[in-house]
């Protein structure tokens, strides 16, 4: 059974994650400082609350560190959400070598955002087609970017779950 440190910075949704990690057959306890971290063989960070406020709980507490280097020995590290940015942020700083990698949902000005909304990707990509010379992505149907045209067609299972098996939707139910 995996020991799983589950990390505390004073924000976040913990009972439920701890629940679903439980569920899922680990022994889950909470952490809140450095030497919680000894013998557990995971670590979770999960992620609700702001970025800076996270960021500067787990320096103040010396969590920051501390997870680095269990995952440097080789510690399997789960990031939620909030904590797999944080996550991202930090290899590109100290492993990637940006230095002022940030990101722009919680710092619009970042410098090397290697988090980005969405939105801003589409806009991007709008603005690089201007430069291109117009859509470059315009289907020959006429419809925009993202669509599929009628004459192709998907095969195989669906992750979004268009192809169920009734049998399963029968069961779901019953849950």
């Amino acid at each position: 059974m995996a020991d799983i440190a589950l990390i505390n910075y004073g924000m976040g949704n913990l009972h439920s994650v701890a629940k679903a990690l439980e569920r899922s057959g680990g022994r889950v306890r909470l952490v809140d400082s450095p030497d919680g971290l000894a013998g557990a063989t995971r670590i979770v960070l999960p992620g609700v609350g702001a970025f800076r406020d996270c960021a500067a709980a787990l320096t103040r507490t010396g969590l920051g560190e501390a997870i680095v280097e269990r995952i440097n020995e080789g510690t399997p590290f789960l990031g939620i959400c909030l904590g797999m940015q944080l996550a991202v942020v930090e290899f590109a700083r100290h492993v990637a070598g940006i230095t002022d990698a940030g990101s722009t949902e919680f710092d619009a000005h970042a410098p090397n955002p290697v988090i980005a909304l969405m939105t801003e990707w589409e806009q991007q990509d709008g603005e690089r087609q201007q430069r291109e010379g117009g859509a470059a992505e315009q289907r020959a149907d006429g419809d925009g970017p993202g669509t599929v045209p009628p004459a192709v067609s998907c095969h195989g299972r669906q992750r979004d779950g268009a192809q169920r098996e009734p049998e399963a939707d029968q069961r779901r139910e019953v849950l």
